[in-house]
């Protein structure tokens, strides 16, 4: 919003934000994966490819790789799977591109979903909220999610829900190495968290415009 008073000269505090989310009923009751099963990460986007941050997580991720699985949506770069998608990263599975229905259903089958971004790429990677963020909230799923200045501040609230780090390998390994620690704890809280993020829903995102629209008349 601040952003947004900034560009337009609007007077603070004047800029309704609508978050970027999705309809409850795309999402279904999330499917508790059983205690010793590998944790199970994934990342999705219409393409797979350099700069958004994965690099970084696959690197941390090599040594974890006897405990976790990273499933990677989208249709990816040729170049992209030549590094990473090999006999060394046997823990990665590329699956492609799905519809978004279809997407949102699928979500229900991971214990931590990837909203990985980097302050470096653009200013609005920095200040941007993307759908992949809400759709892992809506889903239950548990966040892994960089620090960039949007994402830091939307989920100071989000307490139990996500774990923030820094755009660094060092960084990712610590959140991994905690995440595969406590993954018994996560997986028992996924019901909490898909049953309380439907709050977010854009359902109850449009009643900000209806209560506007009320308040005006």
């Amino acid at each position: 919003a601040f952003h947004l008073e900034q560009l337009l000269d609007w007077e603070k505090g004047t800029v309704q934000v609508l978050n970027n989310s999705f309809y409850a009923n795309e999402f279904i009751e999330p499917k508790l994966i059983q205690e010793g099963k590998k944790v199970k990460f994934v990342w999705f986007s219409q393409t797979i490819s350099f700069g958004r941050g994965l690099e970084l997580f696959i690197e941390a991720a090599q040594m974890f790789s006897d405990k976790i699985e990273l499933v990677l949506i989208g249709k990816i770069d040729k170049q992209f799977s030549d590094t990473y998608i090999n006999s060394t990263n046997h823990f990665i599975q590329v699956v492609s591109p799905m519809s978004q229905i279809d997407l949102h259903k699928e979500l229900s089958n991971y214990d931590i979903g990837l909203a990985i971004e980097q302050s470096s790429a653009d200013f609005n990677r920095e200040i941007c909220l993307t759908n992949k963020l809400f759709a892992y909230l809506q889903a239950g799923v548990f966040l892994v999610a960089t620090n960039t200045k949007g994402q830091t501040d939307f989920l100071k609230s989000q307490k139990g829900y996500c774990v923030l780090v820094d755009q660094n390998v060092n960084s990712f390994s610590k959140s991994i190495e905690k995440i595969v620690q406590s993954i018994k704890q996560i997986r028992l809280e996924k019901e909490n968290r898909y049953s309380s993020s439907k709050k977010m829903s854009y359902e109850n995102e449009v009643k900000k415009i209806e209560n506007q629209l009320v308040n005006l008349t």
